[in-house]
């Protein structure tokens, strides 16, 4: 069998996937921020959303509450500028506290959803989230189909990111719009 993407591969290769340790960036590489370009801290929260979402062990390495910057070895070993803002400190909080309180991020399948921005289902038992991440510069609008066999039922959805926003499942299809480098976390 060939596998279609990494979660396949993983699936194939290693007894338990989820046990992996997943990070952004480390001491061996450059760090994503001195990566991303334009828009670098939106292009950070989009990818701390899916590392805080996907299957495995996230790893954080100091200094990306800060979006701290850093090219290759030794560039990327800085000292913590302690006066430096920790601007994505209270986004990491959050997302922990949704992975803490959900055990579909930490136990549960992973099921990819076929579209233009990254989508996947989280589900463990009757614990599920969908996952959407538009880690592109253009607004996205559009529908999904679930999966017709995990047992999710038509009705509302609530961002856990923003507090308000909100998708309705409807006949196993739901529509989603986001901004460019947006992400969302609908749970029941």
């Amino acid at each position: 069998m060939i596998p279609n993407n990494v979660i396949e591969f993983e699936d194939m290769v290693f007894t338990d996937a989820g046990m992996l340790a997943n990070f952004l960036d480390n001491h061996d590489v450059p760090r994503f921020v001195n990566q991303a370009g334009e828009n670098s801290i939106k292009k950070l929260k989009a990818a701390l959303t899916y590392l805080m979402t996907t299957r495995g062990i996230p790893v954080i390495y100091y200094g990306t509450e800060a979006a701290m910057n850093g090219g290759a070895d030794p560039d990327n070993r800085r000292d913590m500028d302690w006066n430096e803002e920790p601007v994505l400190a209270e986004y990491l909080k959050q997302l922990s506290g949704i992975r803490r309180e959900n055990s579909a991020f930490t136990h549960g399948d992973y099921i990819s959803l076929e579209g233009n921005v990254v989508g996947f289902i989280r589900k463990d038992g009757d614990e599920y989230a969908i996952v959407f991440i538009n880690n592109t510069d253009k607004i996205v609008d559009e529908t999904f189909d679930l999966p017709n066999d995990l047992g999710i039922k038509d009705g509302k959805l609530k961002d856990s990111i923003s507090g308000v926003s909100h998708i309705d499942i409807n006949g196993n299809k739901v529509q989603v719009k986001l901004d460019p480098y947006q992400t969302a976390i609908y749970e029941p």
